[in-house]
């Protein structure tokens, strides 16, 4: 039978006071060994490789933009002629931005993201060419966000992406979250149409 501890034996004065700061000390250390620190370790570690993560989003949009990006200022001037499936269809800016926020919502679903919003840019003149833009943020997993830039890339009619920012969104469950907010462009063929000058004057006011 174990023998139980007479408080009147521990050490008093000097030394107990000694011992006790000891034993004092060696909890601190337990808890910082078996808590504090695996803590910091897993918050380091996710920290860490989310930024990592978002340098290498934004580069690889910006390596992946840059190729579309030359097609298209050169479709704009005129020095080649388009295939029909490279160019948004609309007959005028309204139904050209309708139809590249059908198509980015279709591949958003398809990539399994979630979009959180969706603007129209001001369109753009550019050369024989309207250039159509979408601001768009869109929610998912580091994962299924690199699918989505993926996706938009080899999609038809073409479209670039000049502008992404990667920031960290909510929990999912045991998953990290990211925002991700970009630009998307398209081109669709002809001019400002009379339509298109009644919508901007409305915008204007």
């Amino acid at each position: 039978m174990a023998r139980r501890l007479d408080p009147a034996e521990l050490p008093t004065g000097r030394e107990g006071r000694v011992l006790a700061l000891g034993l004092l000390a060696l909890l601190i250390l337990l808890a910082w060994l078996i808590v504090v620190q695996p803590l910091l370790s897993v918050y380091a570690s996710r920290e860490a490789s989310l930024q990592s993560r978002m340098r290498y989003a934004a580069h690889m949009a910006a390596l992946a933009a840059e190729l579309p990006a030359a097609r298209a200022e050169a479709l704009a001037a005129g020095r080649q002629a388009p295939p029909p499936d490279m160019i948004l269809s609309g007959t005028n800016d309204s139904i050209a931005a309708a139809n590249l926020e059908s198509l980015i919502d279709g591949l958003s679903h398809e990539a399994g993201t979630t979009l959180i919003s969706t603007e129209s840019l001001p369109p753009v003149q550019v050369g024989a060419y309207r250039r159509i833009s979408l601001h768009v943020t869109a929610r998912a997993s580091w994962d299924k966000l690199i699918a989505l830039l993926a996706t938009i890339e080899r999609s038809t009619p073409r479209m670039t992406v000049p502008n992404l920012q990667v920031q960290a969104g909510p929990l999912g469950g045991a998953e990290q979250l990211l925002d991700m907010s970009m630009t998307i462009d398209a081109f669709r063929a002809g001019g400002a149409t009379a339509s298109d000058a009644v919508t901007d004057a409305d915008s204007g006011q």
